[in-house]
């Protein structure tokens, strides 16, 4: 898949993830509430066609794992998201260090402590002054007649 699908996927998923923190919550609370709290309150037995659970406890543990198992899965999948984005986030810092162009466009400029509008490219033998060619040697005949 191109490079363009998978930022498509990633934006997808934040907004996905965008909407799951804010409804998580509420959703828990709700899921939390249809879990039974454990006491029978009464039989799942049909009159009229005789069938169903007659025992109520056993009617409450089936309702309440139908509801756990459903908030299982969505701390799980939580997990397993979480896992996924540490993940990415460790191979997106595996590479090899970006070049910060400004910063190298910078240092290889002129520092201008001889002139302070040179703009020229401190390059050649003299570069590790921070000087250009012209602003070195400006520089080196003011000391020479200084002395």
């Amino acid at each position: 898949m191109s490079r363009r699908h998978r930022l498509t996927q990633l934006r997808q998923a934040t907004v996905d993830l965008n909407h799951a923190v804010q409804h998580f919550d509420s959703w828990h609370r709700w899921i939390s509430g249809l879990v039974p709290d454990g006491y029978p309150t009464g039989g799942d037995f049909d009159r009229v066609g005789g069938g169903g659970i007659t025992d109520p406890t056993a009617s409450t543990a089936v309702r309440r794992q139908r509801y756990a198992k459903v908030l299982n899965d969505a701390e799980r999948t939580i997990d397993r998201i979480h896992s996924d984005l540490r993940h990415l986030t460790d191979l997106l810092a595996s590479g090899p260090q970006r070049f910060n162009v400004a910063e190298l466009k910078r240092s290889a400029r002129c520092s201008g402590q001889v002139d302070a509008t040179c703009t020229n490219l401190a390059d050649g033998r003299r570069h590790k002054t921070g000087l250009c060619d012209r602003c070195w040697m400006a520089r080196y005949r003011s000391e020479r007649d200084a002395s």
